[in-house]
């Protein structure tokens, strides 16, 4: 193969700035690497990183995924919890007003109690 030989020998002279050798083009100082084959390198560097960095965003975007299901489920109980205050309280709201409603409201808001009643308070803890 004359034409690998021509490219061996032509690849190493010293002091030449640039050559070409049939359809390629060499460099000085660029070991010998033809440039379509510097591009195809420089395609391929470009394609990794866009690949590396897709794949980071792709973890990334399920860290915040995880994140914001656990932030719905905190969320989903407290609404539950919310609901149950407010039927609690609507169940409270349509009951009759009777004698026994009127007592507990005057024990439990306005600390009343029955005349015959003495009412002790523990402040010892449990």
């Amino acid at each position: 193969d004359r034409r690998a030989a021509v490219k061996a020998f032509a690849c190493h002279l010293p002091g030449q700035k640039r050559f070409g050798v049939g359809q390629e083009t060499y460099e000085k100082g660029s070991g010998c690497v033809p440039t379509g084959q510097r591009t195809n390198i420089i395609v391929r560097l470009a394609v990794i990183c866009v690949c590396v960095f897709l794949i980071f965003s792709a973890v990334n975007m399920q860290f915040k995924l995880s994140e914001l299901k656990q932030t719905r489920a905190q969320l989903d109980e407290e609404l539950a919890q919310v609901e149950d205050r407010l039927l609690y309280i609507r169940m409270r709201l349509d009951s009759p007003i009777t004698d026994e409603y009127i007592r507990r409201v005057a024990r439990e808001k306005l600390n009343y109690r029955d005349p015959d009643e003495i009412i002790f308070f523990n402040d010892l803890a449990d």
